[in-house]
């Protein structure tokens, strides 16, 4: 069933989100959500998050589009957050077929331009992926986190594995020592 309000569109998110395998967000070619119900015991929904995120979102302008076409607007005192699909191969990325179609190598060029440009007009960018040197070519003299995390995306337990992933900076964040445990670094110090 399809819903028919955009309220009804947000509790199917909320539903969706909550109760599909490992809280994955996926569709598939044809645009269809394609995740599998998980047994993950969660609430459902709390009255009290859901509310407190209204807040937050109160004067959010929130809209779908091309990430060029949602950032050209952005300047001085905005903060911009991007988390493209991965599209290199670097530890065993299993995801780069599916992703690669709809997020090919050339718009993450594209997206590295169009955060450069916009961190150039002062906002704050911050840009996560996979800890790989393709990547890190993309935004010379920009400040890196190492993240280690495991993965839970795949369908084998040995397939959990830990993985490295990056979060990169436009500018070195101001409490960077005390918010995370690891270094934030210039990307050329950073190997993959």
């Amino acid at each position: 069933m399809v819903p028919r309000t955009a309220v009804g569109e947000a509790a199917r998110f909320l539903y969706l989100n909550r109760t599909c395998w490992g809280g994955v967000f996926r569709l598939n070619q044809r645009g269809v959500f394609n995740v599998p119900f998980g047994d993950s015991g969660r609430v459902i929904c709390r009255a009290d998050l859901l509310l407190r995120t209204a807040e937050a979102l109160k004067f959010a302008r929130l809209r779908t589009a091309d990430f060029e076409t949602a950032l050209v607007e952005a300047r001085r005192g905005d903060v911009v957050y991007a988390d493209p699909p991965y599209t290199t191969l670097g530890q065993g990325n299993g995801f780069l077929r599916y992703n690669e179609k709809l997020f090919k190598w050339t718009d993450q060029e594209r997206l590295a331009r169009t955060c450069r440009e916009i961190a150039k007009r002062g906002a704050f960018v911050a840009v996560s992926g996979l800890l790989d040197a393709q990547i890190l070519g993309l935004y010379p003299n920009w400040w890196a986190l190492k993240i280690v995390r495991k993965s839970l995306v795949s369908r084998t337990p040995d397939g959990r594995r830990n993985i490295s992933e990056i979060v990169l900076f436009s500018r070195l964040p101001t409490r960077a020592r005390s918010v995370f445990d690891a270094p934030v670094v210039k990307v050329g110090c950073l190997r993959p």
